[in-house]
């Protein structure tokens, strides 16, 4: 036996190094998806405790009032472009039971009408004196509804990004032919994490309120301009498990420029009329989800509703007084 024999070859040959970075690059491409999945759902499940707790706040703020809180404040009469209501959203209403008592009672102290529904007030906080859609208005945002609040937040949106987007889709007014559009052009913009973003609405139903048309309001969901709808009212109705209350929206595109999204404070609710968002748009519900957007139901559960939903079921399920049950819509 030589004496080179003898002794073990202490390193690697190329090749073997080679084999070994293969395998561990083949480790990593299996690994990664899996990762991948496991992020999303928990991002998914995040979503879905937002959605929840969003849903029980509103129910306390009907057993403390009596009523599930407005869509948003806008004008007292539906349809009018008169300069009424102080565009305060859903979401803001409902700050006290979501841990942020300290945000509304600034808001409140700002103005004293902020939240009164029995009255109209020239006050409004969006757009001073203005609900007119053909022009749009720059306000100086004030710390107490610019700050980002979790709750309202998805962890799965890409809202930042580098190009700055015109605005926010804050709210709808609809008569029997006209929708409104209201919006501000400062509110959260897609280059900044320190405007009060939301990427959760309140379900307006097909076309929100519609008084004047009666085919179409069959169809008005929980939350719409002024409204006061009960928990009593809505169970008595179709079901508040047949009912949605409020959904994801990511707001305008999937890929830059963006150009709105909603803001909490003055984010109300949105109508279904436009379909269920795959491809994302300020107009529709949507979300980063693969394949779905997720809904807290009027009793609180959250599901979420496969973007190839049938268009008629979805309408079903977004009027709260249609008479329309729906036991399945998978």
């Amino acid at each position: 036996m030589s004496v080179a024999s003898r002794f073990r070859r202490s390193a690697f040959t190329l090749i073997e190094l080679l084999v070994v970075i293969a395998i561990i690059a083949i480790l990593i491409g299996l690994l990664l998806p899996a990762v991948q999945k496991v992020r999303e759902a928990a991002a998914r499940s995040s979503c879905q405790n937002n959605l929840k707790q969003i849903c029980i706040a509103a129910h306390n703020y009907a057993s403390a009032t009596g009523k599930l809180p407005p869509g948003y404040v806008g004008p007292v009469t539906q349809g009018s472009g008169a300069g009424e209501g102080t565009g305060a959203g859903v979401l803001a209403f409902i700050l006290p039971y979501i841990e942020q008592d300290a945000a509304y009672k600034r808001m409140s102290a700002s103005n004293a009408k902020m939240f009164d529904l029995a009255a109209p007030s020239t006050a409004d906080f969006w757009l001073p004196n203005y609900w007119n859609v053909s022009t749009s208005i720059v306000c100086t945002p004030g710390e107490y509804y610019t700050a980002n609040v979790k709750n309202y937040i998805c962890p799965s949106s890409n809202d930042i990004v580098t190009d700055q987007g015109s605005g926010a889709s804050v709210m709808y007014d609809t008569d029997a032919s006209t929708v409104y559009r209201y919006y501000n052009e400062w509110i959260a913009p897609y280059n900044s994490d320190i405007l009060g973003r939301s990427n959760y609405l309140g379900v307006a139903g097909y076309l929100g309120a519609v008084p004047t048309s009666a085919a179409n309001d069959k169809y008005r969901g929980i939350f719409t301009n002024r409204s006061k709808v009960s928990l009593e009212e809505l169970t008595s109705a179709d079901g508040a498990a047949n009912t949605l209350a409020f959904g994801e929206i990511t707001g305008d595109g999937n890929a830059p420029p963006y150009r709105r999204r909603a803001a909490w404070a003055g984010g109300g609710a949105l109508p279904t009329g436009w379909g269920l968002g795959s491809t994302f748009g300020w107009y529709m519900f949507s979300s980063r989800h693969s394949g779905i957007v997720q809904f807290a139901f009027g009793d609180g559960s959250v599901r979420g509703l496969r973007e190839t939903i049938d268009f008629n079921t979805y309408t079903y399920l977004a009027g709260y007084k249609d008479g329309r049950q729906i036991p399945s819509y998978d």
